[in-house]
């Protein structure tokens, strides 16, 4: 018999993929940076702050407490 895992715990395991994945971009945008040029800077800029903006949301939300 398998024991049985609280929700909070695959919340917070679904919560680490979707960041961990998103975190997977900056590895190609750093290696053509120099082509990319200010626009790209721009872009992944706005990606740092979508990135940022769900973090802050997820906080708020109490999605990462364990109790």
């Amino acid at each position: 018999m398998t024991p049985r895992l609280p929700v909070q715990f695959a919340l917070v395991g679904m919560l680490f993929l979707v960041f961990d994945v998103e975190a997977l971009f900056f590895y190609p945008w750093a290696v053509v940076l120099r082509e990319l040029g200010s626009r790209g800077l721009w872009i992944m800029g706005s990606f740092l702050v979508l990135l940022t903006a769900g973090y802050v949301y997820a906080r708020s939300r109490r999605a990462l407490d364990w109790s």
